[in-house]
């Protein structure tokens, strides 16, 4: 009896242990552009555990293509003022209603990539041409986890550079 108690209780930690979320995210860009138009960033998000991750697409992050304050961009001179739009959200609301559409799901070594225009969400009027370091607001997700709640995880990234030549409006 010992001898299966101890069997299962081994079994049982394995299992948690083996149940391990983890995500990266890549930023994704030219290393220059010569037009604000052409600035945009398509952004990899990659399930790096080994579990399936059914992801919220929060409109202020980088599983949506809605045009909010989804990135910081900044160089010598500064940040370009934002000129996107603000969303109100409520994640609790988005994983009641279950919709499909509002999710996305990576199973283990799976990835999303979703491209990002910031022509129109930034002007680059008062910052003008030069070097830029790009990256995220947040590389915090939330998600469902295998119990229906809602969870978050960080993503790995990193930060990229990208040269802005030429014109800005």
């Amino acid at each position: 009896m010992r001898t299966f108690f101890a069997t299962a209780l081994a079994s049982a930690a394995l299992l948690q242990v083996s149940a391990t979320p983890g995500l990266s995210l890549s930023l994704v860009t030219p290393e220059s552009v010569s037009d604000v138009e052409d600035f945009s960033v398509t952004a990899v998000v990659k399930n790096t555990g080994n579990e399936t991750l059914k992801l919220l697409k929060d409109p202020r992050g980088v599983l949506s293509s809605a045009r909010t304050h989804t990135f910081n961009v900044a160089n010598e001179k500064g940040s370009p003022q934002f000129t996107g739009m603000f969303i109100k959200y409520s994640p609790d609301a988005v994983v009641k209603k279950n919709n499909a559409a509002s999710f996305t799901v990576l199973e283990p070594g799976q990835s999303f990539e979703i491209a990002h225009s910031l022509a129109g969400v930034y002007n680059f009027t008062n910052t003008g041409a030069g070097n830029f370091k790009l990256d995220t607001v947040s590389n915090i997700f939330e998600y469902v986890d295998a119990s229906g709640n809602l969870a978050t995880i960080e993503a790995t990234t990193e930060s990229k550079k990208i040269g802005l030549l030429g014109s800005f409006n």
